[in-house]
């Protein structure tokens, strides 16, 4: 395969598991706000919760890297590529907007969409609590479902947090399953991940994303059956916020100083994509560990209290 092909058969494989990332995020944000959630007034100590857990966060990590960035534009050498990267204008409109609607951690979109649709959770629960509404709007979300980016409230999580608090009013999520029983769905999601390479040109299998956030859901249950994996992961969420937060701006700087290579074969291309991963998880997790040791009141206010 051309090294061309190659990449793309690569970007192809990893896009299939990011791909999960935003279904599963607005999905479990849905379900655990609406998790025995009694009655309509109860969304306001919620709601005062989310202000610790995801607005304080949100505006200190965007602080930090809007700081981090004027220092670094106050450098006549690294001017251009701050005004290139974050377009820069020093105006306090444009600071404000960094802050708030548009955040310069681009990817923590995620954390905003997420705190507008909290805002209509009253609507929301008076909607669900009436059986036939709450089968039309779930309809509508998913016949009509286009990922439209207003540049403020992307539609791409609406689906998919409304499931979650659906199946959370209506039902709960599945119980653990015995392995047999889903485990034939795995050699489609095989196939779904794995063909880019040998057929660059390939479609994704419909209902990949469903099948991927019910498999993920039951191996989760299946590795929390272990006290010591349940441990493990307990310890590995402490730092994920971090994960979440740094992710971003470490992977732009590792593609920066790798694009001066020359990637001429499939292999160093390949080996390429698992040492940036690998990089980024292990920085990710040291920086998150020291903080933590360090100053673990700050660690904590950083990642909300997780």
């Amino acid at each position: 395969m051309p090294v061309m092909d190659f990449n793309i058969a690569t970007q192809r494989f990893f896009t299939e598991f990011t791909n999960v990332a935003i279904p599963a995020f607005f999905f479990m944000s849905g379900f655990l706000f609406f998790r025995d959630l009694a009655d309509w007034r109860e969304c306001f100590p919620k709601w005062r919760k989310r202000l610790k857990t995801l607005l304080l966060p949100y505006i200190l990590w965007n602080l930090i890297l809007l700081c981090l960035v004027l220092g670094a534009y106050s450098i006549p050498s690294l001017r251009p590529q701050m005004s290139v990267t974050y377009n820069v204008q020093l105006s306090s409109g444009w600071f404000l907007d960094r802050m708030t609607l548009h955040p310069i951690m681009g990817h923590f979109w995620y954390i905003r969409t997420l705190m507008i649709f909290l805002l209509f959770a009253p609507i929301l629960y008076l909607l669900l609590h009436n059986q036939a509404l709450s089968f039309i709007l779930l309809f509508i979300l998913a016949r009509c479902w286009i990922p439209i980016d207003t540049g403020v409230l992307s539609t791409e999580g609406a689906l998919y947090f409304y499931c979650g608090c659906w199946i959370a009013t209506h039902g709960g999520l599945p119980q653990a399953m015995p392995v047999w029983q889903w485990m034939w769905i795995v050699p489609i999601l095989a196939y779904n991940h794995f063909m880019p390479f040998f057929r660059p040109g390939c479609m994704t299998v419909p209902g990949g994303i469903a099948m991927s956030l019910f498999v993920g859901w039951q191996v989760c249950l299946l590795l929390a059956d272990s006290m010591r994996t349940r441990q493990w992961l307990l310890q590995l969420n402490q730092h994920s916020f971090f994960l979440y937060a740094l992710h971003a701006i470490l992977v732009s700087g590792i593609t920066l100083m790798m694009s001066r290579f020359q990637l001429h074969t499939p292999l160093n291309s390949f080996l390429a994509y698992w040492l940036c991963f690998a990089i980024v998880l292990l920085t990710c997790l040291a920086i998150s560990y020291l903080v933590k040791r360090i100053a673990p009141s700050c660690h904590s206010i950083l990642t909300g209290g997780r």
